[in-house]
């Protein structure tokens, strides 16, 4: 994709929204976007060279990425509106409808949605999904948020530095 649109982050961006929107339109949005996770870091690497030495898990959280993310969440949550099997809500939505007696069909839903969500999808477009200003790189994250599932002991507590979120079952 940065081949294509010659390593420009807007084109990539912008690119990358349309496709996303367009992978959600054909299957539900949540493995479009599951899909599309490593493309867009991949995406980004090509559109930030100077940061691949940055190991992904970092890589990932820098400003210069948040173009991507907001592109792949937009386009994918904006272009599933498009058909019915877009996302699932849709689905719920028309067996709700057909429950009390008023089906929609594909087409129907397609009809009705896809004037609505290209109309967003060229919205966010126009507004370069998002504009972010110039940032500075902030420190490496000090605090993180762990999960732990069952119990923790003080010293699996203090093997990892940042606030824990103790979940677990009675």
């Amino acid at each position: 994709m940065v081949d294509i649109t010659g390593g420009d982050v807007t084109l990539t961006v912008i690119a990358l929204l349309w496709l996303a929107a367009i992978l959600s339109m054909i299957v539900d949005n949540i493995p479009a976007v599951t899909t599309l996770i490593p493309l867009s870091v991949a995406v980004g690497r090509g559109l930030f060279p100077e940061l691949s030495d940055m190991p992904v898990e970092e890589f990932v959280l820098t400003p210069e990425m948040l173009p991507v993310w907001w592109s792949l969440a937009l386009g994918a949550d904006l272009g599933g509106n498009g058909t019915l099997v877009g996302a699932s809500a849709n689905v719920v939505g028309a067996g709700l409808s057909e429950r009390h007696g008023e089906r929609i069909t594909f087409m129907e839903f397609t009809r009705q949605g896809m004037p609505i969500t290209l109309l967003t999808l060229v919205v966010s477009d126009r507004l370069r999904v998002p504009r972010l200003p110039a940032v500075e790189r902030p420190q490496p994250i000090q605090n993180r948020l762990v999960l732990a599932f069952g119990e923790t002991t003080a010293s699996q507590r203090q093997q990892s530095p940042g606030w824990v979120l103790h979940v677990c079952c009675p």
